[in-house]
């Protein structure tokens, strides 16, 4: 009997700590992204005053509780598309960097600069932003 107790006292833990999870991914899309609650009522599946009630005051959501799940594996669990800032912007950050140092020397903090990130990303895809600042680079060298 205790044993059972036991798992069951775990079990309930557990769910309590991923029902946390999931309350603080609403919170932070309600909050951080400003999501809608008509869009999360779409996403998740559930009306919007479970998931405004949810939101507000972390209730129990136990009719709800597949659709919660469900929908945070499915949003959270994947890996989310990121913002990644666009390439040109990356390199205008680099040339930015050098912008204050005497004419003479940008050329080779913009060669140590790209020397540093492939040396960073040996083995693994350059990124897009490195491989245009090289181009740069090599153009302004043979100029």
């Amino acid at each position: 009997m205790d044993e059972s107790r036991e798992q069951m006292s775990a079990s309930s833990a557990a769910k309590r700590e991923f029902v946390d999870q999931v309350h603080a991914w609403v919170v932070y899309r309600r909050e951080v992204m400003h999501t809608p609650l008509h869009t999360l009522e779409a996403e998740i599946g559930i009306s919007r005053s479970a998931v405004n009630k949810f939101y507000r005051q972390r209730s129990n959501p136990i009719k709800n509780w597949p659709k919660l799940r469900d929908w945070y594996i499915r949003t959270r669990g994947a890996k989310v598309e990121e913002y990644q800032t666009p390439p040109d912007l990356m390199v205008a950050s680099a040339l930015q960097l050098v912008s204050q140092l005497p004419n003479s020397r940008r050329p080779s903090a913009l060669r140590a600069t790209v020397e540093h990130f492939k040396a960073i990303h040996a083995g693994l895809p350059l990124p897009e932003w490195v491989q245009m600042l090289d181009d740069l680079v090599r153009r302004e060298g043979s100029a």
